[in-house]
């Protein structure tokens, strides 16, 4: 399968590529420029901005040459201790 996956990077983005990665996906990582030395990366500095996020996946398209899956994990999750978190949403 060929994936794309925003927030490649983070924690829960770099754990799930690596995993996708050895199951034998290709996985394109979508990455914040900061970080753009990861192999088969696209770097985004923000995926908020809709020209920077359609040129983006646009060139995670190309590298594989077509595209099963889109895994969205950037900014997936705010970290701050337990206690000091919230449920409402």
């Amino acid at each position: 399968m060929k994936l794309i996956i925003t927030g490649a990077a983070g924690v829960l983005g770099s754990a799930t590529a690596a995993l996708l990665e050895r199951q034998g996906h290709e996985v394109v990582h979508i990455v914040r420029s900061a970080v753009s030395n990861q192999p088969r990366s696209i770097a985004c500095d923000d995926l908020a901005d809709a020209d920077a996020a359609e040129r983006s996946v646009g060139a995670a398209v190309e590298a594989p040459g077509s595209l099963d899956r889109v895994l969205h994990l950037a900014g997936a999750f705010d970290w701050r201790p337990v206690a000091q978190g919230n449920a409402d949403l």
